[in-house]
C-alpha cells in the first residue's frame, strides 16, 4: 500500500463498525446495519434453488478454474 494514497490508507485502516451507509452502482444498499436490497427470509430459499440449478446443468461445460 502506498503510504501518500490516503483514500486507500483510510479504506484499508477502516473497520466494519466503521461504516454506515453503503452505496453501490448510486443506490442506497446498507443503512445502520440493515441491508435494503435483500430480503434475508427469502435470500436462503433462493440460494439454494440456484445451487440446484448449477448442480443440475450440464458439467461439461463448465471449464476448470486454472491454478
Amino acid at each position: 500500500m502506498a503510504r501518500h494514497d490516503l483514500v486507500a490508507n483510510l479504506v484499508h485502516a477502516a473497520e466494519c463498525s466503521d461504516v454506515s451507509h453503503v452505496l453501490v452502482d448510486g443506490h442506497l444498499d446498507h443503512r445502520e446495519g440493515e441491508i435494503l436490497t435483500l430480503d434475508e427470509e427469502k435470500s436462503p430459499a433462493e440460494a439454494e434453488r440456484a445451487a440446484f440449478r448449477v448442480v443440475r446443468r450440464d458439467m461439461s461445460t463448465l471449464r476448470e478454474h486454472p491454478s
